[in-house]
């Protein structure tokens, strides 16, 4: 099956087999330090998805992966911690299993309606050339997709469990999400319903009927009153630019960088998936980290979720972020505050 989606070629030199592979492919070593064999072994599985090696190397290369995928994922959760892990086990058990056994019926109604949507996706969408259809089944291990644009933004300040960042100015296609109750499946159909209203206008049903890329994360905006998804358009610079929506189901909005909003954002990052559980849990958790360290939010009842990954990434690979308003000038205190107690400590030590 990889076959059909690589490119056969010569086994380059730089591919990291383990020793026994290497000598069953005559591939001598030429790494110049040791890498841990997680790093190695996520560099071989893009080697035999990406086409970097030939059919018969590919069949030796995918059984050595096979013996060692035991140490690679021991090695990932050694360095890499049990985030992305800890995080789909804590939704799983608190947020989807009693959500399934609970609400079987409403998850039932989500995957019909699911289905139609799907149905009714325009039908002048870009078949997948090769190389896309190979990053695609790479995205199944990759944190961040490949080849999607994201808006860029400015890290202000790394704190212990987050970051404060500075967005750039931002074009946004968001449509509203209807509540239809407080429940995970409730949830789960609310973004089913918003994601295809938006993928339909990205793929072509807008006015000028072209189909533009899809960027990365799509962004959940949450309010005690009402919530919202939104794709950023990364091909346009300019409003006036943007294909127009055709309906009311979606608008078209330009983001400032948040200067004149006096706006900064605080963020955490966690695994698994945007369960309504989850996305309370981590907001509460930031906010705990911002009061810890003096930081004031803008806005007590709003918070994005940044969501990266398309549903077919494995689980603790998984990318979602929660980011919360806040108020620079805060931010500048508490980064003074913080920088006035290690002088303090390193005067101390002396």
């Amino acid at each position: 099956m990889l076959a059909a989606f690589c490119l056969s070629a010569p086994v380059p030199t730089k591919t990291r087999f383990s020793s026994s592979c290497r000598r069953r492919l005559g591939v001598t070593a030429c790494a110049t330090k040791e890498e841990s064999p997680s790093v190695t072994f996520e560099k071989d599985v893009k080697s035999i998805l990406c086409g970097r090696v030939s059919g018969s190397a590919r069949n030796i290369l995918a059984q050595d992966l096979a013996k060692r995928a035991p140490e690679a994922f021991e090695d990932a959760l050694r360095v890499r911690g049990f985030g992305g892990v800890a995080d789909f086990a804590r939704q799983l058990r608190d947020d989807i299993v009693p959500d399934v056994l609970n609400n079987s019926e409403a998850y039932v109604r989500t995957a019909t309606s699911t289905a139609q949507r799907r149905s009714s996706f325009p039908t002048n969408v870009p078949r997948p050339t090769l190389q896309e259809i190979g990053a695609e089944v790479r995205n199944v291990w990759n944190e961040v997709p490949e080849g999607l644009y994201s808006p860029p933004y400015e890290v202000i300040e790394k704190r212990d469990g987050y970051e404060v960042r500075k967005y750039s100015r931002m074009l946004l296609a968001r449509t509203r999400m209807e509540p239809e109750g407080g429940t995970e499946a409730d949830n789960a159909a609310a973004m089913g319903t918003a994601f295809g209203t938006l993928a339909k206008y990205l793929f072509g049903d807008n006015g000028a009927q072209k189909a533009m890329s899809m960027t990365t994360p799509v962004f959940l905006e949450k309010r005690d009153d009402e919530s919202s998804m939104a794709f950023v358009i990364g091909e346009h610079q300019k409003l006036e630019d943007v294909p127009a929506p055709v309906g009311e189901n979606v608008e078209l909005v330009e983001v400032d960088d948040g200067e004149r909003r006096n706006l900064q954002w605080a963020v955490v990052q966690f695994g698994g998936y945007a369960t309504l559980g989850e996305m309370r849990r981590q907001r509460t958790k930031l906010l705990d980290m911002l009061d810890r360290d003096g930081v004031k939010v803008a806005k007590e009842d709003a918070f994005l979720c940044g969501i990266y990954n398309g549903p077919t990434t494995l689980p603790f690979r998984r990318k979602q972020e929660i980011l919360i308003p806040v108020l620079p000038a805060s931010v500048k205190n508490a980064l003074s505050e913080a920088d006035k107690e290690d002088d303090e400590e390193a005067e101390t030590q002396e």
